[in-house]
C-alpha cells in the first residue's frame, strides 16, 4: 500500500471547472444517478480507479464524484489527434496510451501521477463493452502498474439503464501478491459490485 499520507497538492484545472459544472447540469436534469460506497474512497495517497467500461461518459461522471481531486485517466492515444476532443482531453487530466502494447511513456506517467499522491483511472477491460458482463476478462495493466507504485486498486462498477445510473465503488486492494494474483482479485471485487 502506497505510504504517502498526503494526497496530491493538484489543483482542478480551469478545464475540470467548466466540465464538472457540465456534469451537474446533465446529474440534475437528465441523469439520476446513484453512487455506494463512496466511504471505500481513499482520502489520501495515490491510488489506481478500475471501473468497468460502458459509455464515454464514464470517466468524467465518475471522476465527478472524486471532486476536488481529479483522475488521470488513460486515453488511447488516436483519441488526441480528434479535433477538440483532443483539447478537451488533455486538458481534463487524461494520459495518451499506445494500446496493445507495452507503452513505457504511458507507464512512467501513470506512476508519477500516483507517486505524487494522484489517482490513475485504469479501465481493466480495455476498451468499452455496452454489456459488460460478470465474465468480462481483465486486462493486467492495472494490476502491474500497482505492484510497480506500491499502490491499492479500487474496484469500481458502473451501469446505465436509459437515464438511471448506478456508480459502486468497492474496497481497496492492497498491491501484495503477483499481477495474476492482483488481477484476479480485482475481477471478483467488481463482480461483487454487479
Amino acid at each position: 500500500m502506497n505510504t504517502k499520507e498526503s494526497s496530491s497538492n493538484e489543483q482542478p484545472n480551469f478545464a475540470w471547472k467548466v466540465a464538472r459544472v457540465w456534469i451537474w447540469f446533465m446529474t440534475h436534469v437528465f441523469w439520476t444517478v446513484q453512487v455506494d460506497g463512496s466511504l471505500h474512497l481513499p482520502k489520501t495517497g495515490g491510488y489506481i480507479l478500475c471501473p468497468n467500461h460502458v459509455s464515454d461518459m464514464d470517466p468524467p461522471l465518475i471522476a465527478y464524484y472524486l471532486y476536488p481531486r481529479p483522475v488521470h485517466y488513460w486515453a488511447k492515444i488516436e483519441l488526441s489527434s480528434v479535433p477538440i476532443l483532443g483539447w478537451v482531453i488533455k486538458h481534463l487530466y487524461a494520459i495518451p496510451i499506445r494500446r496493445g502494447k507495452a507503452d513505457r511513456v504511458a507507464i512512467k506517467a501513470a506512476i508519477n501521477v500516483l507517486s505524487s499522491g494522484g489517482i490513475l483511472g485504469a479501465f481493466p477491460e480495455g476498451t468499452r463493452k455496452k454489456n459488460t458482463t460478470a465474465d468480462s476478462e481483465l486486462k493486467k495493466g492495472a494490476a502491474f502498474i500497482a505492484k510497480k507504485a506500491q499502490v491499492p486498486l479500487v474496484p469500481c462498477w458502473i451501469s446505465w439503464k436509459k437515464k438511471r445510473v448506478i456508480i459502486r465503488f468497492g474496497q481497496p486492494i492492497t498491491s501484495e501478491g503477483t499481477v495474476d494474483e492482483l488481477t484476479a482479485k480485482l475481477e471478483s471485487a467488481i463482480k461483487r459490485l454487479h
